[in-house]
């Protein structure tokens, strides 16, 4: 119904103001700094988050920062694997401690590549 549909707007509404009252400015200056300057985007979501991990890939693609969103964990891992000091690694995370997100994350920190999180 109409009603139920404008309820569902409003809590969605209210709780952007939750959300944004937890970014620290400058964690999200750094993120995006090293996301624009990284030579190649690794982007890994798994389970729900996938598909936003896909999207937020062609629209890095898109607007020039070359990025790439596997989707298979053991691809993921692989590539995260192969990244250096010079790539990035996004992570997508609903929870932020899904497992195999997770793996991914530590193998490409162990690469040496910078890894940004959102959940």
């Amino acid at each position: 119904t109409e009603s139920g549909l404008r309820e569902f707007y409003r809590t969605v509404a209210d709780s952007l103001d939750v959300m944004t009252a937890l970014l620290d400015d400058q964690s999200v200056d750094r993120a995006v700094r090293i996301l624009a300057e990284a030579r190649r985007v690794l982007v890994a979501g798994n389970g729900l988050s996938a598909p936003v991990a896909a999207e937020a890939a062609m629209r890095l693609t898109a607007v020039g920062q070359p990025a790439d969103a596997p989707p298979d964990y053991m691809t993921q891992q692989i590539q995260a694997r192969l990244l250096t000091a010079e790539d990035a690694c996004l992570i997508v995370s609903g929870s932020g401690a899904t497992d195999t997100s997770v793996r991914v994350a530590e193998a490409a920190a162990a690469a040496g590549a910078p890894v940004v999180v959102l959940t």
